[in-house]
């Protein structure tokens, strides 16, 4: 048999301290526990229209076609149990905790399934021994058919359900002092006579006047094109169709349960730690690349002069092997590394960009998806209203017909209108719950928004960033190199200089004694050269202190010249003299 879905009275039932009963008195408990099912729970259970779908051991579960015949049987069955207990020692005693609940359930030959049947059994759990206890939706139900007083407990947080649960409990000692409902015409379970007809009496409770429930929503604010809608989709609700119940409202519910599978399972905004990747892989390549150590290179001061020439220019090419010599030779390394990052980083961006595409789509849907079923919820309404006014016309035709059928037609409207009540009810509190999908969307959008631009910023800014970082400071050292070569050269003219100054030194007073002048003039002439062999040590002092370009230093080197000159002057003059 296909599995069906249908909306129904879940009744639930279970023993208390079954566990501590069998533990004392396993066969003398399974026996009585036989009984009271036998004689008590099933006949109540088809007295009132329902059905046992299981035993469950320590229990049962039974559905109901009226949510009015579930709390009306779960009385009689609680009722009877405290009858029945009253000749039993307490620690021999059988007692049910009960709880009833209105909702769609999937039905299979053997069982029933679906929040519905779970919420049931929830209720059932916060009963006390005895008691009973109700949802909000069948106390909306039956508040204004059943004369029971019920306790309102709030709202209940139970297992494996999602929202809270309101809930309404008839208390054990409550149960006995409620008024015992007749035996309707129809609910008999003996063979039905074969007269033709019943007559059935206009006082009876099955032909009463019930007071219309409250509207579930008001569709006057609707547009006019909604309302319209509502009345098209209104007009196909058949209450003697069950079928057409069923149906009503199906396509919107699932088009918004389909949305939210979908948001979960069909959009997969990447791999979380590509920010983070991407962060790491900056600073692998500023270790491959040896970036500080260049910068550091290219900004130190001048290292401890080496002695000699050859020294310093033996210690210049170690330096620039270290950073310099390591930057060309990992360059490709860091390439590599960089291209295949930004590679990863370029689809999971593209994967994330259709992801909010997905999500854009995802959230018109779902929009789309409220909007039509606030249409259906709407028709509901209209339909219930025509019904109301459908259920009355059929009572009063009961009422003077005093026919069986008649009265069991109007039974069987009452049932329909409170099903689908319940149904429409249930619809309405799936909207606003449906509702809160929009901002869940919205924040994956944020998520997967920030994401991209977080991954742009990467692929844009810091890697290149990196990469002209790296240039630069690479650039920074080959200037440092130039400069360092520059001195050299420098170096090596001075230390020429120096070389030749001397020469003309020893060559002048050589000139002078083999000459065979005075000896005033060779003392001069040498003075002189002394004088010029110092200024020139100066002129390469001064030359290694101040930069090149310098103003100041211009105007030293031009004094100092001058000052050359006019020594030399000097000497020619005196040797002229002498």
């Amino acid at each position: 048999m296909a599995s069906t879905r249908r909306l129904a009275a879940i009744l639930a039932a279970d023993v208390v301290g079954y566990s501590r009963l069998m533990g004392a008195d396993e066969e003398g408990t399974h026996e009585r526990l036989k009984t009271r099912l036998r004689e008590l729970v099933d006949p109540k259970i088809a007295e009132y229209r329902g059905r046992i779908v299981k035993n469950t051991g320590d229990g049962f579960l039974a559905e109901f076609a009226s949510v009015v015949d579930a709390v009306r049987s779960a009385v009689e069955v609680q009722r009877g149990m405290a009858e029945r207990n009253a000749e039993t020692l307490a620690d021999q005693r059988v007692e049910f905790r009960i709880g009833v609940n209105l909702g769609d359930v999937i039905a299979e030959e053997q069982d029933i399934f679906g929040d519905g049947v779970n919420i049931a059994a929830r209720l059932e759990a916060l009963a006390e021994p005895g008691g009973i206890c109700i949802s909000r939706v069948v106390r909306d139900q039956v508040r204004d058919k059943l004369d029971y007083t019920f306790e309102d407990l709030g709202e209940q947080s139970v297992k494996n359900i999602a929202r809270p649960v309101r809930a309404y409990a008839v208390r054990p000692e409550g149960i006995t002092g409620l008024p015992t409902p007749g035996v309707s015409s129809i609910a008999s379970s003996s063979p039905p006579i074969a007269a033709p007809r019943l007559p059935v009496p206009a006082s009876s409770t099955a032909l009463e006047r019930e007071t219309e429930p409250g509207r579930l929503v008001d569709v006057s604010n609707l547009k006019a094109d909604e309302l319209a809608a509502a009345h098209t989709s209104a007009a196909k609700i058949d209450f003697k169709n069950t079928n057409s119940l069923l149906a009503h409202g199906e396509g919107a519910m699932a088009a918004i349960a389909q949305s939210s599978r979908q948001l979960l399972t069909g959009v997969r905004l990447g791999d979380a730690g590509e920010v983070s990747r991407i962060a790491a892989s900056v600073i692998d390549g500023v270790k491959i690349l040896r970036i500080e150590d260049l910068q550091a290179q290219a900004n130190s001061t001048a290292a401890a002069p080496r002695k000699g020439f050859v020294a310093r220019l033996i210690g210049f090419a170690a330096d620039a092997h270290t950073a310099f010599r390591g930057f060309a030779e990992n360059r490709k390394r860091f390439l590599d590394l960089m291209d295949e990052e930004q590679a990863r980083a370029r689809k999971i961006k593209a994967d994330l960009s259709v992801a909010v595409e997905l999500m854009d789509q995802q959230a018109a849907a779902i929009r789309h998806s409220l909007h039509a079923l606030e249409i259906e919820i709407a028709a509901g309404q209209i339909g219930l209203d025509r019904g109301y006014r459908e259920l009355e016309a059929q009572r009063q035709k009961a009422v003077q017909s005093g026919e069986a059928a008649d009265a069991a037609d109007v039974m069987e409207m009452r049932s329909a209108l409170a099903n689908f009540r319940g149904k429409i009810a249930e619809m309405r509190e799936s909207l606003v719950g449906s509702a809160t999908l929009i901002p869940i969307i919205g924040q994956n959008l944020k998520a997967a928004e920030t994401r991209i631009m977080k991954i742009s910023d990467g692929l844009l800014v810091v890697i290149p960033r990196l990469m002209a970082v790296a240039s630069q400071a690479a650039v920074q050292v080959d200037i440092a190199r130039a400069a360092k070569e520059s001195e050299k050269l420098d170096d090596a003219a001075r230390q020429l200089t120096v070389l030749a100054s001397k020469g003309a030194h020893q060559a002048a007073t050589s000139a002078a004694r083999s000459l065979g002048g005075d000896a005033r003039n060779i003392e001069v002439l040498a003075q002189a050269a002394d004088e010029a062999i110092r200024t020139m040590q100066e002129v390469m002092q001064i030359e290694r202190e101040v930069a090149a370009g310098d103003r100041e230093r211009e105007a030293k080197l031009a004094a100092i010249r001058d000052r050359l000159v006019s020594g030399m002057r000097d000497v020619r003059a005196a040797a002229v003299q002498q």
